[in-house]
């Protein structure tokens, strides 16, 4: 099924209880709190905000280390879900030793509950890059993000331009404001933090089936930062033009 998917990565340590709890307080005020939460599937534990911020929180043995051959550090994350809404939560951290990494919240839900919901999603959208301090945000339908997906890391490459993407500060210094801001997107914003920017009126149009707005804004931007390009993989040896967001 065709979901419309939410992706927030940052490299925030975000398992504290601090921010745990502000975000399930806000999805609560939203009406978009999890009914259920687990660690993985099946999602049948009934929720709780003191359950859910315990399960957010705690540690599990480890990161693997592919140079030492061995796990290290910390790992956590959990899985949440509203039935009625057909939201589902997806949450990972992950706390290397002597280095950043990569962690992320996912939202993922039906075309229907975008509907019914697109509001409240995109207030809790953008109050979770602020409370993380994301570096990179997007939101899509699904099969659009598989359409331009390609092997490879977030902190490699961009894996795409999507319906909406949240460009923070380290990829407008990248790319040039003024470039960010030039290209003919339906909409942008500018942030103290960075620039959201809109391909079509919503995720649900054209852009479903017909990529030629998502590859236009690529190669405006620079075929070498983003997974694909032209529907082919962009970089075959060599790295990515994308800034070092682990330094």
């Amino acid at each position: 099924m065709n979901n419309i998917t939410y992706k927030i990565y940052t490299t925030k340590d975000i398992s504290s209880r601090e921010i745990s709890s502000k975000f399930f307080t806000k999805a609560e005020e939203l009406g978009l709190s999890p009914e259920y939460i687990s660690y993985s599937e099946p999602i049948n534990k009934p929720y709780g905000k003191a359950e859910a911020i315990s399960l957010w929180t705690q540690e599990r043995e480890g990161c693997y280390d592919f140079d030492l051959k061995k796990m290290v550090g910390k790992v956590g994350g959990m899985l949440a879900r509203n039935r009625s809404k057909s939201i589902t939560y997806m949450y990972d951290w992950c706390k290397w030793p002597n280095k950043k990494s990569v962690n992320y919240l996912s939202f993922y839900l039906s075309t229907k509950s975008y509907n019914d919901n697109a509001d409240k999603l995109m207030t809790l959208f953008r109050y979770v890059i602020e409370l993380f301090d994301a570096f990179h945000a997007n939101i899509t339908l699904s099969d659009v993000f598989t359409r331009q997906h390609e092997t490879g890391n977030v902190e490699q490459r961009l894996t795409g331009v999507f319906w909406c993407n949240y460009f923070s500060n380290i990829y407008v210094n990248h790319f040039g404001r003024k470039k960010l801001l030039n290209y003919p997107w339906f909409n942008t914003e500018e942030t103290l933090n960075g620039i959201f920017t809109y391909l079509d009126e919503n995720p649900i149009s054209n852009i479903a089936t017909d990529s030629t707005l998502e590859e236009k804004a690529k190669r405006y931007l620079g075929c070498k930062s983003f997974a694909r390009c032209n529907g082919l993989p962009t970089v075959t040896n060599g790295k990515y033009n994308v800034p070092n967001i682990l330094k």
